[in-house]
């Protein structure tokens, strides 16, 4: 949710941190059923694809131009 909000209010460094947080403390969880295994699933790809949006506004703001491939399901999100 913190990565969510900073991303809403334009802090896409931090929230950049903060997705990439979230992604370090994965190996960490111990999974008590395989819901819980999909839901880490989906968690990575969402962190995964937020991570990649936010390089590209990053480097989009500082006049940098890169290619990264995205993930089909990522939902479509637009930075202002």
């Amino acid at each position: 949710r913190v990565g969510y909000r900073q991303t809403s209010e334009g802090k896409f460094a931090e929230a950049l941190n903060s997705f990439r947080d979230i992604l370090l403390q994965i190996p960490l969880l111990v999974l008590q059923n395989p819901q819980e295994e999909q839901d880490i699933y989906t968690l990575i790809n969402i962190c995964y694809n937020y991570i990649m949006a936010l390089r590209c506004e990053i480097a989009r703001r500082q006049n940098q131009v890169f290619y990264t491939p995205f993930k089909e399901s990522f939902p479509l999100i637009i930075l202002k």
